[in-house]
């Protein structure tokens, strides 16, 4: 296994490396991208098991809970192998699957009442709130009052998280475990989501007009913050700023970055919608300030979460925290989730400062910003490194500020949705 983990085939031991793959995966042409052909089998997935006993392979690669079920197999039959060594996985994720619903970026609207439908149902779970009592979710006018009770209907309609995934389990096989359970605070929610296929895929230059086009032809990028001294995750915005304008031009952003604070983030939320600022730091996201901030009358778009903070007494959830960009450039949008989400994954991949050339390129964005991700981290160092110099000196990290991985933990977090009470959503 630790042969595979190096991808080395060359040397002592290694070079009698022998991997089976179940036929007709995906996971073939993943594992063949690391580990020379010669020395990978795809094999039908069912004599998985006795490819591996015969010694025909001496590692096997699948996702994990494919991984934990062979693993068991093994176990029963260890006797008849004459085998006493404790079987182990290897220290390496090659690929990454996670699904989820898909919209157009063109209706925020849309994509905003999808996303919390779902939410919803992991809400109603965590609230022990079935189709047998949906009627005590509570109701939400963000949506106009036509559908203040689109989250009764939905779970009153299918039930819960657990109640679809226990129906359905049978069908696809998949026993509930990792990610797909219930996060409760315990561990980590930091998860770099997969990158795709980045060398093939080249995207279009920023429109003229846009904001990235905007940005470019000003100089610098004007970014606010909301963050106050009583706020703990206070710096981590700079930080994310700083990240995002290194994207945007280059590691030296000394010239290349404006910084507003305001007191409140209603304040900032007004000077974002005024196009005074182009993205927001340090903002405490709700459904609220998604669908339709009140001050302001619109929604906004957020980044990955960078803070989460603990949860509070009777399971109200502690501030969790992004970026804020306004809803009429996905593009521009997109491109701060993904400044965030490169530093998680520069930190799962032990991609430090240092290290930031080691980042891949992305051409998704137009190849002005190929080396978008190399430069933020260039610029502020992976998630570890941006944390430890602006919070561990007061907040120990700890709980969701943690990477999920190795092996995955619970995964699916509400975003604080109390529905266990009436109008609880409003």
């Amino acid at each position: 296994v630790d042969c595979a983990d190096r991808a080395d085939t060359l040397f002592g031991v290694c070079r009698g490396l022998r991997v089976c793959v179940p036929d007709g995966t995906t996971f073939l042409d993943t594992v063949r991208d690391f580990i020379p052909n010669i020395h990978v089998f795809g094999v039908p997935s069912a004599e998985v098991g006795v490819e591996y006993i015969s010694g025909r392979c001496n590692v096997v690669a699948g996702v994990g809970f494919a991984l934990h079920d062979f693993n068991l197999f093994l176990e029963s039959v260890r006797p008849s192998m004459n085998y006493t060594l404790p079987f182990g996985f290897g220290k390496y994720k090659f690929s990454k699957i996670t699904l989820s619903i898909a919209t157009r970026d063109d209706d925020p609207e849309w994509t905003d009442f999808v996303k919390y439908v779902f939410l919803s149902l992991l809400s109603a779970e965590e609230h022990n709130i079935t189709k047998s009592n949906a009627e005590t979710i509570g109701k939400t006018s963000l949506f106009g009052p036509s559908y203040e009770n689109m989250f009764v209907n939905a779970i009153g309609e299918v039930g819960n998280y657990k109640d679809i995934y226990d129906r359905d389990k049978g069908q696809i096989n998949i026993a509930r475990v990792g990610m797909n359970e219930l996060n409760d605070g315990s561990s980590g929610l930091l998860y770099a989501f997969p990158f795709g296929p980045l060398v093939d895929s080249v995207g279009t230059d920023p429109d003229v007009g846009s904001q990235i086009d905007t940005i470019k032809k000003r100089g610098f990028l004007r970014c606010g913050t909301a963050s106050t001294n009583n706020d703990v995750w206070q710096g981590m915005d700079t930080s994310y700023c700083n990240a995002a304008a290194a994207g945007l031009f280059d590691a030296n952003i000394t010239s290349r970055i404006m910084f507003m604070n305001y007191t409140t983030i209603q304040e900032g939320f007004k000077a974002l919608a005024n196009n005074e600022v182009d993205v927001l730091g340090g903002v405490p996201v709700t459904m609220e300030a998604d669908v339709l901030e009140p001050t302001t009358g619109i929604g906004y778009t957020f980044s990955k979460l960078y803070f989460y903070g603990k949860d509070k007494p009777n399971q109200v959830r502690g501030d969790c925290v992004a970026m804020a960009t306004r809803q009429d450039d996905s593009q521009w949008s997109s491109f701060i989730y993904w400044i965030v989400g490169c530093t998680i994954f520069a930190e799962e991949y032990e991609m430090t400062q240092r290290r930031s050339n080691e980042l891949p390129a992305v051409k998704l964005f137009g190849s002005e910003y190929e080396d978008m991700f190399r430069r933020a981290i260039s610029a502020e160092g992976n998630y570890a490194e941006i944390y430890n110099k602006n919070v561990a000196a007061t907040v120990p990290r700890e709980g969701r500020n943690l990477l999920n991985l190795n092996p995955s933990g619970p995964q699916h977090f509400t975003l604080g949705i109390d529905l266990s009470e009436k109008n609880a959503v409003v």
